[in-house]
């Protein structure tokens, strides 16, 4: 996240109006596109990830199906060490389920999705912060601003960041309800794995 948090002191006599505004409104913009650029680079490990992932299950889905194809179509064929080429599908597809697996329980393909839907959201709200404030501002047509348009933009700006900031504090609920929900269901599944364990004992 941007590291400059800290809103610049600004002064609001009559003389200093004009630059306090424009102050605010580039650090506003600041804050905005820092926190935008900061979930796309947090996406692109995860995405990278998902995707590699993604990749190796559909090449092993797609050699676990063909090893019985390629047996059946070629009966005279000879594998090497005298490898099973059906069981041998069977390890390819364990191979593309772990993989798959590997995607839903490391959280890859989900992180990838909630940062960027919260990088969308933070540029619509980025986007809509920058034309407010130039409507606001082509609206005074060069003369000082009231207290009224003061206070809009004033306003402009808060809303600005009290939006980011909603949309940071759900994707984190997002995030931590999905890790916990995954934990339960890990710690499930290990439960019924060791259970059954001792039962065939």
């Amino acid at each position: 996240m941007p590291a400059d948090s800290a809103i610049p002191e600004l002064s609001w006599n009559q003389d200093n109006i004009e630059y306090s505004l424009r102050e605010l409104y580039y650090y506003c913009e600041k804050r905005g596109q820092g926190a935008l650029d900061w979930y796309y680079r947090h996406k692109r490990g995860p995405a990278l990830a998902s995707r590699s992932l993604r990749l190796l299950a559909v090449f092993f889905t797609t050699m676990g199906g063909l090893c019985p194809i390629f047996k059946s179509t070629f009966p005279g064929f000879v594998a090497p060490a005298n490898v099973d080429l059906p069981q041998l599908g069977y390890f390819f597809l364990a191979f593309a389920g772990a993989c798959v697996a590997a995607d839903r329980y490391l959280g890859y393909s989900s992180s990838w999705s909630r940062s960027i839907l919260a990088a969308t959201a933070i540029n619509v709200a980025l986007e809509d912060f920058r034309m407010n404030w130039a409507r606001m501002t082509a609206i005074r047509r060069g003369e000082r601003p009231t207290n009224a348009q003061i206070a809009d933009l004033l306003e402009s700006c808060k809303t600005l960041n009290s939006t980011i900031q909603k949309i940071m504090q759900e994707e984190t609920v997002s995030w931590d309800k999905e890790l916990r929900a995954l934990q339960y269901e890990l710690e499930g599944k290990t439960k019924a794995a060791t259970a059954s364990g001792k039962s065939e004992n």
